[in-house]
């Protein structure tokens, strides 16, 4: 599950932020080896680039929720890299960032 996250979540704020202190925090993530000449991390104006509470994570799939456990952990550790005091922090992923969906209606009871 952390594979997932850091290629996904990780990834996409690396992109973005290349310089960031996470990429040493993320055991699992790997960089892209053979980038398409076209893509690219956005650069340049900050006021375009992704801020914590404008991106979402979704997963499809959740039953348990051990992949949106994992985004949380990141999506902290993004915040806090970005200056956000810790008592906002759990409000802001739980409000703005997480979302999950499951399609089997088993009581969790």
């Amino acid at each position: 599950m952390r594979y997932l996250v850091q290629n996904t979540l990780g990834r996409l704020w690396l992109a973005t932020y290349p310089q960031s202190a996470l990429k040493g925090q993320m055991k699992y993530y790997t960089s892209p080896l053979n980038r398409h000449p076209r893509s690219r991390a956005v650069t340049g104006d900050h006021a375009n680039e992704p801020q914590p509470r404008r991106v979402t994570f979704l997963d499809p799939a959740c039953g348990s929720a051990h992949i949106l456990v994992e985004a949380y952990d990141l999506f902290k550790a993004i915040y806090q890299e970005r200056g956000y005091r810790a008592r906002d922090i759990p409000r802001l992923i739980l409000t703005k960032n997480l979302f999950g969906l499951e399609i089997d209606d088993v009581p969790l009871s």
